[in-house]
C-alpha cells in the first residue's frame, strides 16, 4: 500500500514539463482577455473532470470571469439526457446560454475521447466559439478541435486529474 502511494505522489510531479507551463501561460492569457471584454466562460467534463470542471469555475468567478459549469444542473443536466441523449447535453449547454465567438468554451477530459466533450467541441467550431482543452492521453480525439491544450502525458486518471488541479490553481494565482 504505502509503494502505491509513494508511486502516485512520485508520478505527478514528474509529470509536469515545461510545455505544459507554457499552455497554462497561454490558457491564462485567453482567459484574461475574455475577462477584459466581459465575456463567458463555460466549462464541461465528466466523473473526476467535472468535479475539476466546478473547481476551475469556481476558481475562475473568484478572479472576475463569468464562469459557468455546464455540468452543475443536475435536474437540466439529467432532463437534456433523457430527452436528446448523454452525448448532447454539453453541446444543448452551449446552445441555451447563447454562447457565442466573444465567449470560451473549456473542456478536462482525461482522454478527451468523451462523446458529450467532442459534440460541445463540434458546436463551438460551428459557432466559432474559442475553445481550450485541459486533457490527457495524449489529448484523444479533442487536442485537434482545440485551440489550444494543455496535455497530461499520462495513462493515469489519477495523474492527470491532479495535474489538471494543478493548472486550475496556476491559472487561479495567474488571473489574480
Amino acid at each position: 500500500m504505502l509503494q502505491t502511494i509513494v508511486k502516485h505522489f512520485v508520478a505527478v510531479p514528474s509529470a509536469l514539463t515545461s510545455e505544459m507551463r507554457l499552455g497554462v501561460t497561454d490558457m491564462a492569457q485567453t482567459l484574461a482577455a475574455v475577462r477584459s471584454r466581459g465575456s463567458r466562460v463555460c466549462v464541461c467534463g465528466n466523473g473526476g473532470s467535472a468535479a475539476n470542471a466546478a473547481h476551475l469555475v469556481l476558481h475562475l468567478r473568484d478572479v472576475g470571469l463569468k464562469a459557468i459549469d455546464l455540468g452543475a444542473d443536475l435536474a437540466w443536466l439529467t432532463a437534456s439526457a433523457n430527452d436528446v441523449g448523454y452525448e448532447q447535453v454539453f453541446r444543448r449547454g452551449l446552445l441555451s446560454h447563447g454562447s457565442g465567438p466573444e465567449d470560451l468554451l473549456i473542456v478536462i477530459s482525461g482522454s478527451g475521447n468523451s462523446p458529450n466533450i467532442l459534440e460541445a467541441l463540434e458546436y463551438a467550431v460551428v459557432h466559432d466559439i474559442p475553445r481550450w482543452g485541459l486533457l490527457g492521453m495524449g489529448g484523444g480525439k479533442a487536442v485537434c478541435v482545440c485551440d489550444g491544450a494543455v496535455v497530461v502525458d499520462s495513462g493515469d486518471y489519477g495523474i492527470i486529474e491532479d495535474i489538471h488541479s494543478v493548472c486550475i490553481h496556476a491559472l487561479h494565482k495567474a488571473l489574480a
